[in-house]
């Protein structure tokens, strides 16, 4: 029995290398046409796109980014915020540093009582070595530790709250 799973192993690791393959030339294939933009046909659009949506469905982050970007922007396909931040999100948890500052980029905003899981995303962005992270993080971070000092000072949040922030943050 030891013996069937070493022979599919490298059987699996081989097809898993071969979709990997195969989504980055559909990325490659559909940015050659996405960068031929002023000659674009309608035909050409649907090629790109179908090409980029292949590319994503076999975990390219970088096909995945782009499809963001055109249902964020609306380009060449119609707006999308809901599809866009799928797309991120499903990048971001592949490990991509622009997946994880898109993702931050729709939760948090600073109204909100708990940023945790924004700034959840912008810190791994950081890790991950994306540099205008670090600076957004450093900010976001001040931004939020005025928010717990003024909300103790006026005793809007409990110790609870506050020791979850200092826990999450510091």
């Amino acid at each position: 029995m030891s013996t069937q799973k070493t022979e599919s192993a490298p059987t699996l690791l081989s097809d898993v290398e071969k979709n990997i393959e195969r989504g980055v030339e559909f990325f490659e294939q559909a940015l050659d046409i996405m960068n031929n933009k002023n000659n674009l046909s309608q035909q050409d659009i649907a090629k790109a796109l179908s090409l980029l949506q292949q590319a994503s469905q076999r975990g390219n982050t970088k096909a995945m980014m782009t499809l963001f970007r055109m249902y964020y922007e609306g380009y060449a396909v119609q707006q999308d915020r809901d599809k866009a931040y799928k797309l991120a999100l499903n990048a971001a948890q592949r490990g991509d540093a622009d997946g994880c500052l898109a993702v931050y980029g729709f939760l948090y905003h600073p109204e909100n009582k708990d940023n945790s899981e924004a700034i959840k995303w912008l810190k791994k962005a950081s890790q991950l070595g994306l540099k205008p992270a670090d600076e957004i993080l450093k900010d976001v971070l001040q931004q939020e530790e005025q928010k717990v000092v003024s909300q103790v000072v006026s005793d809007d949040v409990s110790n609870t709250e506050l020791k979850s922030f200092i826990k999450a943050n510091l």
